[in-house]
């Protein structure tokens, strides 16, 4: 672990040293994430919805991704002048 004093030159403590450190990793780690999809495959459905005993859901959490960002969503949120293109592709 590093060493990090503050502004007077007083030793952190153990705790604020981690946060630090901790934050360094992160922000390390953010060009990457930024480049990365945030939907990935898992081998269970995260999500799912049964009803009166019958699964009535498939791949839940895709079909809602695909509808969010469909070309009929971003035209409605872009006629009600709520998000832009941009920020509809944000939207996760």
């Amino acid at each position: 672990m590093e060493i990090y004093w503050n502004k007077a030159g007083e030793l952190l403590t153990r705790l604020e040293a981690l946060n630090i450190g901790v934050d360094h990793h992160a922000k390390a780690f953010l060009p990457m994430a930024q480049s990365l999809s945030r939907h990935f495959t898992i081998l269970l459905e995260p999500c799912f919805i049964w009803f009166e005993g019958q699964k009535v859901s498939t791949n839940l959490h895709n079909t809602i991704s695909d509808t969010i960002h469909s070309k009929e969503a971003k035209d409605f949120w872009a006629k009600k002048r709520l998000l832009d293109t941009d920020t509809t592709n944000l939207v996760d």
